[in-house]
């Protein structure tokens, strides 16, 4: 549980930092990753999502 929370933590933290230089080929890829990386934790993550 505690590692899901990191990685939100890390990704919110990626995201605003890609946002900020709005580099697009960037934050394709890592919503790739992101995409790769919810796999079981789909529900979850959308759960978490809503809650922040």
């Amino acid at each position: 549980m505690v590692s899901v929370l990191v990685r939100h933590f890390v990704m919110y933290y990626f995201a605003s930092t890609l946002h900020s230089f709005g580099s697009w080929e960037i934050r394709r890829k890592a919503r790739e990753l992101t995409d790769i990386k919810k796999g079981d934790f789909g529900l979850l993550h959308h759960t978490q999502g809503r809650l922040v």
